[in-house]
C-alpha cells in the first residue's frame, strides 16, 4: 500500500504514465519522481502539476534511497531491462502492461523478485 508519506517515482511519462501521476497526485503523494526519455513529455507534466521533480536519467530514481516505489510505464521492449535494475535496487515495482516480450524474460524477474524478497 501506498502511503502519502512516501516517495513514489514513475517512469515513463506517456498517456499511462501521465494517468499514473495524475492518480498518485489525488491520493496525496508526499513526492512524485518523474522520468521519460523524451524530455518534452516531462516538461509537459512539470508545467501541468509542478510539484513533480524531474529527473534526467532512471537510475537517478533508482539510486535514490528515499524512493521505495516505482511505477513502470514502458515500452515492453525496455521494461526488462529497467524492471531488472530497480529490483536489483530494492525497489517495490508496479509495472504497466505488458510487463515484458516473453516468458524467459517473466521467469528472470520472477526468480530476481523471490531472491530480493519483493
Amino acid at each position: 500500500m501506498i502511503s502519502d508519506k512516501e516517495n513514489i517515482a514513475v517512469i515513463g511519462a506517456g498517456y499511462w504514465g501521465t494517468i499514473i501521476v495524475n492518480t498518485l497526485l489525488k491520493i496525496k503523494c508526499k513526492k512524485i519522481f518523474i522520468f521519460d526519455s523524451n524530455f518534452n513529455n516531462i516538461q509537459l507534466l512539470c508545467r501541468r502539476y509542478p510539484k513533480l521533480i524531474a529527473c534526467k536519467t532512471y537510475l537517478e530514481i533508482l539510486k535514490n534511497d528515499s524512493i521505495k516505489s516505482v511505477f513502470i510505464a514502458t515500452p515492453p521492449s525496455v521494461n526488462f531491462k529497467i524492471c531488472k535494475k530497480a529490483i536489483e535496487y530494492n525497489k517495490n515495482i508496479y509495472v504497466e502492461k505488458p510487463v515484458v516480450k516473453n516468458l524467459n524474460q517473466m521467469l528472470k524477474l520472477k526468480k530476481l523478485l523471490f531472491k530480493k524478497k519483493k
